[in-house]
């Protein structure tokens, strides 16, 4: 199945992007709260871009099924995950004008470049393989730090965040798009397939990188070597 290929094809870095710190922390309770704020807002804003995305899958999707879950995906965004941050918003008392002057940083931006660059190809499965190490890896994280950690979740601020990514219905988000893209890479070359696995293995460090980012709290290269400069 290519999904377990592709899983077995980036193994380490997938297990690694699990271990980050911020994740870690995240499923403890323990992550600073100005560090998930920072993410929040960036988050934010790299979900709008991934609605956007899938309206460039839906566009190019293969039959009517496919047309109608690409465009459900960016309604349960805009409806629910979406609101989900703003409630976390809300309690940390960000303002609806501090969230309308964010701007993405240069991490973001890069991401949300690489994904739209690749869906303007026009090609489904590029789309899904840009797509699909958010969906999975966000899925799967939750579900392990939840049952990693179920002892302290009680008294975990970021429970609702963590149930809300290991639902049943966000994974079986993500394993339709897995569906989807063995659907769509039956009969495929071998060249195909490494193509997929290039863009596929790009989300994942991308991925990575803005947990990294949020970690941090790094808006750019230059801003945060003046930062260290500093200490």
């Amino acid at each position: 199945m290519i999904a377990r290929k592709l899983k077995n094809s980036v193994a380490s870095l997938w297990e690694t992007t699990y271990q980050h710190p911020f994740v870690q922390e995240l499923g403890q309770g323990r992550l600073p709260q100005e560090k998930f704020k920072f993410y929040l807002l960036q988050d934010y804003l790299y979900l709008l871009d991934y609605v956007r995305l899938m309206a460039y899958a839906a566009i190019h999707a293969d039959d009517e099924l496919s047309m109608r879950y690409f465009t459900a995906i960016q309604s349960d965004i805009l409806d629910s995950e979406l609101e989900t941050h703003r409630n976390y918003m809300a309690a940390f008392d960000i303002s609806a004008e501090v969230v309308a002057k964010v701007q993405p940083t240069l991490f973001n931006r890069a991401y949300a470049a690489n994904m739209l660059t690749t869906a303007q190809s026009g090609q489904l499965t590029k789309i899904i393989a840009t797509v699909l190490p958010c969906a999975w890896t966000y899925a799967e994280f939750s579900q392990r730090l939840v049952k990693a950690y179920n002892h302290e979740l009680a008294n975990n601020p970021y429970r609702v965040w963590l149930e809300k990514y290991a639902s049943d219905d966000f994974a079986q988000s993500a394993q339709w798009l897995l569906a989807k893209l063995e659907a769509l890479m039956q009969d495929k070359s071998e060249q195909d397939y490494q193509e997929i696995q290039a863009i596929f293995k790009s989300s994942l460090e991308f991925e990575y990188l803005f947990w990294e980012m949020s970690y941090e709290m790094q808006t750019g290269v230059f801003e945060n070597y003046e930062r260290q400069k500093g200490n």
